[in-house]
């Protein structure tokens, strides 16, 4: 037995009724009381909204919802649909990134990591006139964030955006930020939406810290290095 899909015909018309007369009887739009001559463009108004909330919910469920996974491991990004079934995720796209210089957990601004953990976009940018000097010797960049910086709730001006460099993809060479080629970046811009959840993988990667200072080992002394000869006495062999 096949089971029906939520998105039948059936559902549809009953949804709509629902909603729609939900919204009728709401003050704002049931002039029936204010007016008696007035035109019943309440129910007109709650048909039409009801309307598109309706092709909403139907678009959410054909659709499922995109989340993103960053990976600073493997430097990729995921572009996940969860579609209708919780259970079952599609990669709608792979994208190659750059990401932080530092590694592990962004704590402070200027330490050069990528945050790690789950976000969600907040804004988007048309960052086609942004600059930028990235203190390596080639000074003020225009255009250094590509078409569109989406940025994300962990704040500390951390965002995912575009690149003048498309070679650095690959590489830890960004401030912090998520850097996609500007193709790519604005093909994610027509696939997620303010609230786009945004999940940062930690590092994995073996890290050895190393000591502030190398502690220096003490050359043995002049007196200790001295080997006191042997008496002669004592190396006369009698002879038989």
């Amino acid at each position: 037995m096949t089971k029906k899909n939520a998105c039948t015909p059936l559902f549809c018309p009953k949804m709509m009724m629902i909603i729609e007369k939900t919204l009728y009887l709401h003050p704002s739009l049931n002039n029936k009381n204010k007016n008696k001559n007035a035109k019943p463009q309440g129910r007109t108004v709650a048909r039409a909204m009801a309307l598109i909330m309706v092709w909403a919910m139907m678009t959410a469920m054909v659709h499922g919802e995109i989340r993103l996974c960053i990976d600073k491991n493997r430097m990729c990004m995921f572009v996940i649909n969860a579609g209708n079934d919780s259970c079952r995720h599609d990669t709608v796209a792979i994208y190659p990134i750059s990401c932080g210089r530092g590694y592990g957990h962004k704590l402070k601004d200027g330490d050069m990591r990528t945050p790690e953990g789950t976000f969600s976009i907040v804004s988007f940018s048309d960052s086609r006139d942004w600059g930028h000097d990235f203190l390596d010797g080639h000074g003020y960049i225009r255009g250094a964030y590509g078409p569109w910086f989406m940025r994300l709730s962990f704040g500390h001006g951390i965002g995912i955006h575009g690149t003048h460099d498309p070679s650095s993809m690959g590489f830890r060479a960004s401030e912090g930020c998520i850097r996609l080629r500007n193709a790519d970046v604005a093909a994610l811009k027509k696939m997620v939406r303010r609230g786009t959840v945004v999940e940062i993988l930690p590092d994995t990667l073996l890290r050895i810290q190393m000591p502030d200072s190398v502690p220096q080992i003490k050359p043995v002394s002049s007196t200790a290095a001295q080997i006191k000869p042997i008496d002669s006495k004592t190396i006369i062999i009698k002879n038989q």
